[in-house]
C-alpha cells in the first residue's frame, strides 16, 4: 500500500520496509541512494526517514533479502511501504564467485579485531533491555480440541487461510536496568496455562532455547549443544565464508558475507553477517539451521542479533530476536533451505518459541516507568499481543487444563497437590526386595497453600512379604523465608539398601529418597535384592545456600542398625542383632553458574556445562550394646565427587567422578559397595551388569561417562536419520582395595569377599531418542578376568527414558 503526496526536488523518502512472508517490520535494513555516501539503517520499528532528490535511485537490501530499488519520481509517494523477499538457497545452488584473496583478506582482518571489538561491546556497563517471549501450540483448527473450550474464539488465534488455531502457552514481559553490569528486575508481567511449569519453563528456555546469543564468543550453546560461530578463529576449517556485496551507510562501509557449513551434516549454522569497514566490528549476524542438522525436536529455528553504534560512538547490542519451531511428534518433510522458511513452515502440534530483547542506552527511560517501556520508540515490536494474558487466563479455568497442571507437576516435582496436602514422593511409592517383597509406600506433606515456610510429612510403607509396616515423619523450617537457611528434623524406621551411597543425594540434580533406580529397574528386576539393612534413624539437618550456588549440609544422625537374614554384625566371634551408630554427614557443593529452581524446599539443578564439585565427610562413633568395658569404635569417611558436561560441537558427554576414603572402626556398609540392579533399568550412576554386592572397599574411585553423539553417524544413514536418532556411549569404572587403615569391626559377608586385581570396567553402545525419549544400549564387561567369576552378567541390554535434546 502506498499512500502520500508528491516528492519535491529534495523532500523527505520515507516509510517502513516488511518481509514479504510473515508482514513483520525488518529492522536495520539498508537504504541508501546508489552511487552516493548517503543512506541510513531502518530503526527497530523498520521505519526510515532519508532526504532524496527526484531522478535518485534508491536500494533497500537487508542481510537475507533480495534487494529492491527504487527510482524517485514525481509521482513516488513521500510515504512508502517496502517489501523484500528472503532469498533462499539450497546448498546445490550456490553460485557465489567471490574474489576469494579480498574476502580471505577481510576474513583476517575480522578475527585480528575480534578481541578489541568484543571488549568493545562488553565495555558497556549501564544499560536496559526488554524482553517479549511468546510460546504457541498450533493446532488443527477442526480437531477435537475445540470441544474442550465453550468459546474457542476468546482463547485462540488463527492462521490466515484458517486451517490452524494458535494456542497461547506462555507469555511474558521483563525490563531490567543495569548498573555496572549488575541487573536489576523493574518490571515483571508473565502467565503460563500451567502455573506448576512457570518456572521450568522459562529455566528451559533460558538455558536451553532462547539463550543470550553472543556470536564473538568462540562456542554458541544452544539446546545444550555448542556451535561453532562464523567468525570463530578457525571458522575457515567449518565454514564455506563468501564476501557477496558491500554498501554505505551512514558514511561508512559496510561488507557483507554468507556462509554455509563445509560438511552439511554438521551440527552448525547457515546465514550472513555485516561488519563496518573501518574497524571490522560486528553489525548484525543472521544464523539459521537447516534441516540435515537433524537437531531433535527442532523443526524451525532462526535467530538475528544486531549491534549499533551508541551515542558514545561505541558498538553494542541493538536487540537480538529468536525464533524456534519445535514439534514432539513425527516430523514432517522439510525443504533443505538456507533460511528461516522452516521456522514459518508450522502444522498441528508444532511449538513456537519466539523472544525478542531490546537494549537500549538511552537516560530517557529512566524517567519512564517500566512497565511502559514497550509503548517507547525504542522498544516497540508487533511480536506480542498483549490480549495473550487474557486467553491464558480463561485457559486456566478449563477442567482439562488443571489436569494436565496437577498432571505434570507430578512429573516435575513427584508431588501431587490436594488442597493442604502434597502426596508424594511418587518416585518412592513402589519398590521391591527380598525382604519386604512389593513394598508399597504412601508418602505425604503439607502443601505450601498450608504453610509457606514450614511444612510436615511423613510416610507408611508396608511389605506384602514380610507383613511389616513401616514410617517415617519430619519438619522442615525455613526461618528467614527464604532458602538461604533451611532447618530439617527426621525420623525414619525403614529398610535400606547396605549399597545406598549416602553421599549420591549431594550429587543427584533431582533425587528420590532411595536412589536405587527407576520404574523400569523395579518392574522388570529378576532377582530381588536381598542385602538389606533394618535402620532406625533421627537426623537434624543445617542447610546453607549461598547465593552463588554454594551450599553446606551438616546433618548431625543418631540410629539403630538391625540385621536381617543377609546381612549379619558379627565381631570377634558375636553376632550382634543390631548396632549403635552416632556420627555427622558434612557436605560442601560448589556449583557456580548452575541453574536451579526453587520448588517448595527442593531445589531443581539443571545441566551445566561448570564442573559441580561436591566434598563431604560421614565422621562418627559406633556403640555394640553390652559390649565389654562400653567401648566406642570411631570413624571417618572423606568423599569427593565432580560432575558437568563437555561439549564436542553437537556431541555432549556427561561425566562424575567420584572417590573416598574410609579410615577406623567402620562397619561395612559404610564401605564404597559398587552394586548393579539385575533388571533392564539404567542407572547412570550404578553399574549395569555387576550383581547386588560384589566388592567392599576403603580407598575407592569410580567413573561414569555417557556420550551422546548428537546423530553424527545416523544422521548420514538414509531413512534412519529422518528417526533423529543419537549414538550412545557409556563408559563405568570402578577400582578399589581394603588397606590396614581400615579396621574390620564386622566381618565381611561372603559375597563383599571378591579381591579386586584390574579394575572393574563396563561398556554400553546404543541409541537414544527413539519415540523422542527411550534410550536402549547394549552393555558389555571390558576385560576378560571378571567374566570367569559369578559376579557380573557378560552382557545385556538396559533402558531409560531420557529427554533432551
Amino acid at each position: 500500500m502506498i499512500c502520500g503526496t508528491a516528492l519535491s526536488q529534495n523532500k523527505a523518502f520515507s516509510g517502513i520496509v516488511k518481509d514479504k512472508t510473515t508482514d513483520e517490520p525488518i529492522p536495520y535494513a539498508n537504504v541508501a541512494i546508489l552511487g552516493t555516501t548517503t543512506g541510513m539503517a531502518t530503526d527497530w520499528s523498520g521505519t526510515f526517514s532519508l532526504n532524496a532528490s527526484i531522478g535518485d535511485t534508491i536500494i533497500v537490501s537487508s542481510i537475507g533479502y533480495n534487494p529492491q530499488i527504487i527510482i524517485i519520481t514525481t509521482q513516488t509517494p513521500t510515504s512508502n511501504t517496502i517489501i523484500l523477499q528472503q532469498n533462499f538457497f539450497s546448498l546445490e545452488e550456490v553460485s557465489v564467485k567471490p574474489d576469494k584473496d579480498f574476502s580471505k583478506e577481510v576474513l583476517k582482518r575480522i578475527q585480528e579485531h575480534k578481541k578489541e571489538n568484543h571488549k568493545e561491546v562488553l565495555s558497556t556497563k549501564d544499560y536496559k533491555d526488554f524482553a517479549k517471549t511468546t510460546i504457541y501450540i498450533a493446532t488443527d483448527s477442526a480437531s477435537r480440541s475445540s470441544q474442550f473450550f465453550e468459546n474457542m474464539d476468546s482463547v485462540t488465534t488463527k492462521s490466515e487461510d484458517n486451517n490452524l488455531i494458535y494456542t497461547p502457552i506462555y507469555v511474558a514481559q521483563e525490563a531490567n536496568t543495569y548498573t555496572n553490569d549488575v541487573p536489576k528486575l523493574l518490571y515483571n508481567n508473565k502467565d503460563a496455562i500451567f502455573p506448576k511449569l512457570n518456572e521450568t519453563i522459562e529455566s528451559l528456555m533460558s538455558e536451553y532455547l532462547l539463550v543470550q546469543l553472543d556470536f564473538y564468543n568462540d562456542q554458541i550453546y544452544i539446546f545444550d549443544k555448542g556451535f561453532v560461530s562464523p567468525l570463530n578463529n578457525t571458522a575457515s576449517l567449518y565454514y564455506n565464508i563468501a564476501f557477496t556485496d558491500s554498501i554505505i551507510i551512514d558514511n561508512e562501509v559496510v561488507y557483507h558475507f554468507s556462509f554455509y557449513p563445509r560438511n552439511k551434516y554438521a551440527p552448525l549454522f547457515t546465514g550472513e553477517f555485516s561488519v563496518n569497514k573501518s574497524n571490522y566490528a560486528l553489525r548484525q549476524m543472521n544464523v539459521y539451521f537447516k534441516a540435515e542438522s537433524n537437531i531433535n525436536f527442532v523443526t524451525g529455528f532462526k535467530t538475528t542479533v544486531a549491534y549499533r553504534k551508541q551515542e558514545d560512538g561505541k558498538m553494542f547490542f541493538s536487540y537480538q530476536d529468536i525464533k524456534t519451531n519445535l514439534s514432539f511428534t513425527s516430523d514432517r518433510k522439510q525443504k533443505d533451505v538456507y533460511a528461516s522458511d522452516r521456522v514459518n513452515e508450522v502444522s498441528k502440534g508444532n511449538w513456537l518459541l519466539n523472544k525478542t530483547t531490546i537494549f537500549s542506552t538511552s537516560k530517557e527511560l529512566d524517567n519512564i516507568s517500566a512497565s511502559q517501556w514497550s509503548q517507547q520508540q525504542d522498544f516497540k515490536s508487533k511480536n506480542f499481543d498483549i490480549k495473550d494474558y487474557e486467553r491464558i487466563a480463561t485457559i486456566q479455568q478449563q477442567p482439562l487444563v488443571r489436569t494436565l497442571d496437577a498432571v505434570s507437576g507430578i512429573l516435575l516435582t513427584g508431588y501431587l497437590n490436594v488442597g493442604y496436602i502434597d502426596i508424594g514422593s511418587f518416585f518412592d511409592m513402589y519398590r521391591t526386595n527380598a525382604v519386604e517383597g512389593n513394598r508399597y509406600t504412601l508418602p505425604v506433606r503439607t502443601s505450601e497453600k498450608l504453610f509457606k515456610y514450614v511444612t510436615i510429612g511423613g510416610f507408611v510403607g508396608y511389605g506384602d512379604k514380610n507383613n511389616k509396616i513401616k514410617y517415617g515423619g519430619n519438619v522442615a523450617w525455613e526461618p528467614f523465608k527464604n532458602d538461604k537457611y533451611i532447618i530439617r528434623l527426621g525420623y525414619t524406621d525403614d529398610y535400606l539398601l547396605v549399597s545406598r551411597d549416602k553421599f549420591m543425594s549431594y550429587i543427584k540434580n533431582n533425587t528420590n529418597a532411595q536412589g536405587t533406580g527407576d520404574f523400569v529397574t523395579a518392574l522388570t528386576t529378576k532377582d530381588r535384592n536381598p542385602y538389606i539393612k533394618e535402620e532406625k534413624t533421627t537426623k537434624l539437618t543445617l542447610e546453607y545456600n549461598a547465593d552463588k550456588n554454594i551450599a553446606i549440609r551438616v546433618a548431625p544422625y543418631f540410629s539403630l542398625n538391625y540385621a536381617t537374614p543377609e546381612i549379619r554384625f558379627v565381631h570377634n566371634g558375636v553376632d550382634y542383632e543390631h548396632y549403635n551408630s552416632l556420627g555427622s554427614v558434612i557436605n560442601l557443593r560448589f556449583a557456580p553458574g548452575q541453574h536451579y529452581d526453587k520448588l517448595y524446599f527442593d531445589r531443581i539443578y539443571y545441566f551445566t556445562n561448570t564442573p559441580v564439585l561436591n566434598l563431604g565427610t560421614d565422621i562418627g562413633s559406633i556403640f555394640l550394646p553390652d559390649y565389654k568395658n562400653s567401648k566406642t569404635f570411631n570413624f571417618a569417611h572423606i568423599r569427593a565427587s565432580v560432575q558437568g558436561d563437555l561439549h564436542f560441537g553437537n556431541i555432549t558427554m556427561h561425566y562424575m567422578l567420584n572417590g573416598g576414603y574410609v579410615m577406623g572402626d567402620a562397619p561395612y556398609d559404610l564401605l564404597d559397595l559398587p552394586a548393579g540392579s539385575l533388571s533392564l533399568g539404567y542407572n547412570k550412576y550404578r553399574y549395569c551388569l555387576l550383581h547386588q554386592a560384589t566388592f567392599a572397599h576403603n580407598l575407592y574411585s569410580n567413573t561414569y561417562l555417557d556420550l551422546n553423539g548428537g546423530g553424527f553417524i545416523l544422521s548420514r544413514i538414509p531413512v534412519i536419520k529422518q528417526l533423529k536418532w543419537r549414538e550412545r556411549v557409556s563408559f563405568k569404572c570402578h577400582y578399589g582395595t581394603l588397606t590396614d587403615t581400615y579396621s574390620e569391626l564386622f566381618d565381611l559377608p561372603d559375597v563383599y569377599q571378591h579381591k579386586m586385581t584390574t579394575p572393574y570396567m563396563e561398556l554400553g553402545v546404543g541409541v537414544t531418542n527413539i519415540f523422542k525419549f527411550l534410550h536402549i544400549e547394549y552393555f558389555r564387561q571390558i576385560g576378560t578376568y571378571y567374566k570367569q567369576e559369578d559376579i557380573a552378567d557378560k552382557g545385556g541390554i538396559r533402558i531409560n527414558a531420557e529427554l533432551r535434546f
